[in-house]
């Protein structure tokens, strides 16, 4: 069902530039019979026109995340975010940091069900995003809600519990963030990956946030509990599928 899915999607993939779509496409679990650009040493061709359409992409895609920062300066400025602007704030940089947390955890299972590389381009971009609005919901929080008052955090953090999972949460992403450059990549190797697997925990302590800070309707924080289990779930279904694979196949040079 799984290689049906993706010979569909096929027919409308996206080539990459150079380099980046043949490392995409090569650990994505496709066979490489159906798609001899995955396979080791090549590398797809792009033309000029297919570089400036993937630039042009990449544009639209970052104004479009930078909209609902644009929509609440709006409200901000012109007094439309109802009778508690300040919590309007708060609240709307910390849904969009949870969603684009969530973007950027789906885009590996995108790749794995359609067979496409091309939406892992936009992981890094979606990451940051999220640090974004989620240093944009603790700036709020610090400087408007507690006017930069170290007394007023103190007698603030130990009657809100949620408050140091928000902080948690906020330091997993600090290091992501830090090493998302190429330059960083390179420099940790394979601990670069191990590095990145903190995402996980930081999706987990943010649902644990929300519940928190949630105090009469949870149909929000249920949701995006949902939506993240799914994810995390696919993640780990693929995990357990490619180590089998594996040990299947060392198994069989064990015998030959």
């Amino acid at each position: 069902m799984l290689y049906r899915v993706r010979a569909w999607f096929a027919r409308f993939r996206i080539p990459s530039p150079a380099g980046e779509g043949a490392y995409a496409l090569k650990s994505a679990v496709l066979s490489p019979q159906s798609y001899p650009d995955a396979r080791e040493g090549q590398k797809p061709l792009l033309s000029l026109s297919g570089k400036i359409h993937w630039a042009a992409l990449k544009i639209v895609v970052f104004l479009l995340s930078l909209m609902p920062f644009g929509l609440l300066a709006y409200g901000a400025i012109n007094d439309e975010l109802g009778a508690n602007p300040i919590e309007a704030l708060h609240f709307g940089f910390g849904d969009w940091a949870l969603r684009f947390l969530c973007i950027g955890l789906a885009l590996t299972p995108i790749k794995t069900i359609t067979g496409q590389g091309w939406p892992i381009r936009f992981r890094r971009m979606m990451g940051l995003f999220a640090f974004f609005y989620a240093s944009m919901h603790l700036l709020v929080f610090i400087v408007l809600d507690l006017s930069l008052s170290w007394e007023a955090f103190k007698d603030e953090v130990p009657k809100s519990p949620y408050i140091l999972m928000g902080l948690l949460t906020y330091l997993l992403l600090v290091p992501l963030a830090a090493t998302s450059t190429k330059k960083m990549q390179k420099r940790l190797g394979r601990n670069w990956v191990k590095l990145q697997r903190l995402v996980y925990l930081a999706g987990l302590t943010a649902l644990v946030h929300y519940f928190w800070l949630v105090k009469s309707d949870y149909t929000e924080p249920l949701i995006y509990a949902a939506v993240i289990g799914v994810l995390l779930a696919m993640r780990l279904v693929v995990y357990c599928r490619n180590k089998h694979l594996i040990n299947n196949r060392e198994i069989h040079k064990k015998t030959v």
